[in-house]
């Protein structure tokens, strides 16, 4: 399986400088896609760069990213950063209906609170087949 890594809306200054270095260090072993909301008619900046960044609007990662990972031939796509559950259901459901596979590492997931996460998360295994990890280690990935 080929692997890539998609961070959505890590942006702003509510986001734990822990988890922007522990996506910093995966950033440095995976191909990184950036995905930024816009705001104002601007696309925010991300705290993560990545080797190629896209914006969207409201909850949906564009269909622009979507076909970038793609094109690149990746079937896995590990989801991380900083959003509300919605996003990340909507981000594994374009993934999805891609023909991709989300994976997401909890912890580098930074959002609502734990309980409705832990829902989230459940729905998202179920309904999706999203991979659900609590670590990068655990998904697979080393170096942290």
């Amino acid at each position: 399986m080929s692997r890539c890594m998609l961070v959505l809306d890590l942006q702003g200054d509510k986001v734990p400088a822990m988890v922007t270095q522990q996506i910093e260090n995966l950033s440095g072993q995976l191909p990184t896609v950036v995905s930024t909301q816009i705001e104002g008619g601007e696309a925010l900046s991300s705290l993560v760069a990545g080797e190629q960044s896209f914006s969207h609007h409201g909850l949906q990662v564009s269909a622009d990213a979507i076909q970038y990972i793609r094109s690149r031939n990746f079937d896995e796509v590990l989801i991380v950063g900083g959003f509300m559950d919605a996003k990340l259901v909507a981000a594994c459901i374009a993934l999805h209906d891609g023909g991709l596979k989300p994976i997401i590492i909890s912890p580098l997931c930074y959002g609502n609170l734990w309980y409705e996460h832990s829902v989230t998360l459940r729905m998202l295994e179920s309904e999706v087949g999203a991979k659900v990890y609590q670590s990068a280690i655990e998904a697979g990935v080393s170096g942290l």
